[in-house]
């Protein structure tokens, strides 16, 4: 029997790293799968765009709270 193959889309990579929740638990199981190699997976040059740039916005996001709490401190 042929694996299954699926597309992998920003949102599971996103997930994954950031979600604390039942969500980013289950995307993480997924990952863990694919890496296991339970089911095969693709995604494309766009998808890792989108995850790149969601991933450095938030982190600049984070940057520039932790430096005004340490401007008004």
């Amino acid at each position: 029997m042929d694996k299954k193959l699926i597309y992998v889309d920003a949102n599971l990579f996103i997930s994954a790293a950031i979600d604390k929740n039942k969500v980013g638990d289950n995307a993480r199981v997924i990952i863990e799968n694919i890496e296991k190699g339970k089911f095969g997976a693709v995604t494309s040059a766009l998808t890792i765009d989108e995850v790149l740039w969601v991933v450095t916005r938030l982190k600049e996001k984070e940057l520039r709270l932790k430096r005004q709490v340490l401007f008004f401190r």
